[in-house]
């Protein structure tokens, strides 16, 4: 039966900003607040009163989004020749889930398949968080891992299932850099996340270690090396809930310096006689350098781009470093 109180997911937000500028226009700031509900998400539950129905369709979740961002600029230049500028930019973000139907605990979304790991939609967390078993590090006299219980002998049950991280980072940042001299010119941009994790499911739970990541090893307890990060394998090797605890998630901040390109342009006195208004030729260096932690891929490919399965590293291909040359005519 048709749900008469069905209606439209809604939107409202908030936002605050104050522009400025400085010593001629050689610095401007920029800084802005938003906040933004979203009402009245449609969910899916179990009908009460249908027979032979599965699901069906209601108005039954809140989401909060709100942050800040701000971004600062200075341009100036170096006698006659020489001019630069400078721009940084930050936003922050938090999100969280504030109201389900009370006839929802909890909505249940991707798998990781490979473990008991999935992402859950719930009110206080942001959306789809990783839901998993919290693993607190090594029994140093034994090798054993240690995990959050909330009974005495520490073997966890799916009740000690709780939030193990987020995909969503709490902060955005970039950096671009433009230089120029009299006919060279020199652009660096970079950008990075900080806040968020990535699920790493290079291995597989159901095979004893056919397939892991060299990090376990590296950091793993041994009887000469007591104060290792990572349990014994030996320990652990049919363990699926170690590989579907928190042992399993990384850090998935980065900072990328995405391109820097080198640029020069010939004299108008010299184009003018190929007939040619304009003409510069570069070289650019793309995603050549990686400032990250994570032991996996690449942090920024390593998620997938279903919203309820974001921060699952699959395996995605990492971003190929590319040198380009180039050349720009105006006629």
């Amino acid at each position: 039966m048709a749900n008469p109180n069905l209606k439209w997911e809604t939107s409202e937000q908030l936002d605050f900003g104050l522009e400025m500028r400085f010593l001629k226009d050689k610095l401007s700031v920029n800084g802005g607040y938003y906040h933004k509900k979203t009402k009245d998400l449609l969910v899916s539950i179990a009908p009460v009163a249908e027979v032979g129905i599965g699901s069906t369709t209601i108005n039954g979740g809140n989401v909060l989004n709100r942050g800040f961002e701000f971004d600062a600029t200075w341009k100036d230049n170096i006698g006659k020749d020489f001019t630069y500028s400078v721009k940084a930019n930050l936003s922050t973000l938090h999100n969280e889930v504030t109201y389900l139907d009370p006839s929802i605990s909890r909505i249940s979304g991707a798998s990781a398949g490979n473990n008991d790991i999935y992402t859950a939609f719930e009110v206080g967390q942001p959306i789809w968080y990783l839901r998993g078993y919290k693993y607190l590090g090594v029994n140093k006299k034994t090798g054993a891992p240690i995990y959050q219980t909330k009974n005495e002998d520490g073997v966890p049950t799916t009740n000690d299932m709780t939030n193990i991280g987020k995909a969503i980072p709490d902060f955005t940042y970039g950096l671009t850099i433009n230089l120029a001299y009299k006919g060279f010119d020199m652009n660096v941009f970079s950008t990075g996340v900080s806040g968020n994790k990535v699920l790493n499911m290079a291995y597989r739970a159901d095979s004893p270690m056919t397939n892991s990541l060299k990090y376990y090893y590296d950091h793993a307890w041994t009887t000469t090396n007591t104060n290792g990060s990572m349990p014994d394998p030996k320990q652990v090797a049919n363990s699926r809930i170690f590989w579907s605890s928190s042992a399993s998630i990384f850090n998935g901040a980065y900072f990328k310096i995405k391109q820097i390109q080198l640029g020069y342009t010939l004299p108008t006195e010299i184009t003018k006689k190929l007939l040619i208004s304009k003409l510069r030729c570069y070289v650019s260096l793309d995603d050549f350098f990686t400032f990250a932690s994570y032991p996996g891929g690449d942090p920024e490919t390593a998620t997938t781009s279903t919203a309820n399965s974001a921060g699952f590293d699959m395996g995605t291909y990492p971003v190929a470093k590319k040198v380009t040359f180039g050349l720009n005519m105006t006629f």
